[in-house]
C-alpha cells in the first residue's frame, strides 16, 4: 500500500537561479511538502549536515557554481541514506549522460515535477 507523498515529506530543493528556486519551492509548498532551500552546493551541504534525519528528497541542479549536482546528490545519499534525489537541467547534454540518479530536463510543468516527486517518495 503507498504512503501519502505530501503529508511529513521535507524536500531540500538547490538551485543558483532564485527565481527557479522559489518557484520549485512554491509548487511543492502548495502540494503539502515542507521544502527547504539551498542557493549553493555548499548552503545545500549544511542543511544536509543539519537535517539529514528529515530530508526524504533532494532536487538539485545538475550545474552549481563550484559544485556539481551529482557531487551533492552523493554526499546526500551517504547522509540521508533513505533519502531520494531528483536533479534537474536545462541542459540536454547533461540530462543525456548516465547518471546514478533520474533526472529532469528543463523547462519541466509544474504538474510534471509534481508528478516526479510523488512517483520517487512512493518507492
Amino acid at each position: 500500500m503507498g504512503r501519502d507523498v505530501s503529508s511529513g515529506f521535507e524536500i531540500l530543493v538547490v538551485d543558483d537561479r532564485e527565481e527557479l528556486r522559489r518557484l520549485l519551492v512554491r509548487v511543492l509548498e502548495r502540494e503539502g511538502f515542507s521544502v527547504r532551500a539551498a542557493a549553493s552546493g555548499e548552503e545545500a551541504m549544511g542543511v544536509i549536515e543539519q537535517k539529514a534525519e528529515q530530508l526524504e528528497l533532494l532536487i538539485s541542479d545538475i550545474l552549481l557554481p563550484r559544485m556539481r549536482g551529482t557531487t551533492l546528490a552523493a554526499h546526500f545519499e551517504r547522509c540521508c541514506g533513505k533519502g531520494k534525489v531528483l536533479l534537474i537541467s536545462g541542459s540536454q547534454e547533461l540530462c543525456d549522460e548516465e547518471h546514478d540518479f533520474p533526472v529532469l530536463a528543463k523547462p519541466f510543468s509544474p504538474a510534471e515535477l509534481v508528478r516526479r516527486v510523488k512517483l520517487l517518495l512512493r518507492d
